[in-house]
């Protein structure tokens, strides 16, 4: 069972992304943290959030085509949703990992 400060720290790293400060809020909850939940949740959502920044300026870079706006809409919708998800799934007590990236570090490759 986590606590509710794991659960607060996990929340404000997940939705930093609705808070004007992604990327960054994750990464000040992951050097304050010293739980591993947490840190773990916070890892998740800095490769999340910087995914999605690096697919919106590909999708911004591409915009011209028509493959560009269909990048744009899915970074949209994934910055919307995904977060949600997670910080549900946190509350719950349960781990999340996004897909795409959420691979990443649970394989330890990040």
């Amino acid at each position: 069972m986590i606590t509710t400060e794991q659960k607060i720290l996990c929340a404000v790293s997940h939705l930093g992304i609705f808070l004007g400060i992604p990327i960054i809020a994750p990464l000040i909850v992951m050097v304050v943290s010293e739980d591993g939940f947490v840190k773990e949740q916070a890892k998740q959502a800095i490769v999340f959030q910087a995914g999605l920044a690096v697919m919106g300026i590909i999708g911004a870079l591409t915009f011209i085509f028509i493959i560009g706006i269909f990048i744009a809409i899915a970074a949209v919708i994934m910055g919307l949703v995904f977060p949600i998800i997670a910080t549900i799934r946190n509350m719950d007590g349960i781990s999340y990992s996004y897909p795409v990236t959420g691979g990443l570090i649970k394989d330890g490759r990040i």
